[in-house]
């Protein structure tokens, strides 16, 4: 279940776990959340009697994907009866054992944007006639970080980057058209149009200054595919589940600072009080040293034990005392 498109490496610790699928392997910890879940499922069924209520146990496909198998599940009925939701991931740049919360804004939206810039193609030896779109892009992409930066709020934080240009096949042609393609990130969902309009002003500004008199050219399309939403955890929830945690772990992290990674699970959020929890899987003797998405990736696998009991403690404190999470109406 969601393993990546990555040719696994061994780095020797790692043999007896490498991938037996060639060009494919788990290198984001979503083997490790199935065997957390199954756990927890084993732990809350010999207890079930002594629980004051029913847990739901959800096995996604598809987080890697936008729009995200949260959207699938939502729609099959996935969180009918269900007050409220715990998610978990690990990450090997947090060392093994510790646990990791934030109230609020944890993870941010991410969208993927698409440019076509239309000139007109022509031999470089009359470059009065023709219209560059190398050079269009060239300058959008010198020029929109700091129109971004100007109009958005200055307390906004926000990664913007470029990830691929294509265009042209001939050393002394002008090409006819250039694509470029990139993505953003906000922990601010209001302001996530600002982006885009932004672009749009600043390619509007381009073709303008770029025109020779030919009828529509130059010209471009600007497409925006928006991904997972702000992954906000619920502030009660997440500040009673610090508190329950601490009484039987020593390390516990409730300040975590947000990243700008993306998560689907901010989709359950989205209908459902609760909260999603970072785990330290890293550890350097064993090995687990690589990052997330790395072709080495590896985890410290004593913290699968520990969050069975996270989820076990969680599930059955918010069962036992649900108005200590939730805010009474």
């Amino acid at each position: 279940m969601d393993a990546l498109k990555i040719q696994e490496e061994t780095t020797g610790l790692n043999e007896k776990y490498i991938s037996l699928n060639e060009g494919i392997m788990h290198a984001c910890g979503h083997d490790g959340h199935m065997a957390m879940v199954l756990g927890a499922a084993r732990k809350l069924q010999e207890c079930k009697n002594k629980l004051k209520g029913k847990v739901k146990l959800i096995f996604q496909p598809a987080e890697e994907v936008p729009p995200g198998g949260a959207v699938d599940v939502i729609k099959m009925g996935g969180l009918k009866d269900v007050d409220v939701i715990i998610g978990a991931h690990l990450f090997t740049n947090i060392k093994s054992g510790e646990i990791c919360l934030k109230e609020g804004a944890l993870m941010a939206c991410n969208c993927i944007y698409n440019i076509t810039i239309n000139g007109k193609p022509g031999h470089h030896f009359n470059p009065d006639i023709n219209i560059d779109p190398i050079l269009i892009a060239s300058e959008f992409i010198t020029t929109v970080h700091s129109k971004l930066k100007n109009s958005l709020p200055p307390d906004v934080n926000y990664v913007f980057g470029h990830g691929t240009i294509k265009g042209g096949e001939q050393y002394n042609q002008t090409p006819s058209g250039v694509n470029l393609s990139g993505s953003y990130r906000m922990l601010d969902k209001q302001n996530m149009h600002v982006k885009e309009d932004t672009m749009r002003q600043s390619l509007d500004g381009l073709m303008q200054s770029h025109t020779k008199g030919d009828p529509g050219l130059p010209n471009y399309k600007l497409e925006v595919t928006y991904g997972y939403p702000v992954l906000v955890n619920h502030k009660k929830f997440t500040r009673r589940s610090a508190e329950t945690l601490k009484e039987i772990f020593t390390e516990v992290n409730e300040n975590i600072e947000p990243v700008f990674a993306s998560e689907d699970f901010a989709r359950y959020l989205e209908s459902k009080p609760g909260t999603f929890i970072f785990l330290g899987a890293g550890n350097s003797e064993k090995g687990a040293i690589y990052g997330n998405h790395s072709n080495r990736f590896d985890i410290d696998e004593n913290i699968l034990i520990k969050v069975v009991e996270m989820f076990f403690r969680l599930a059955a404190d918010f069962l036992d005392a649900p108005e200590k999470y939730l805010e009474q109406t």
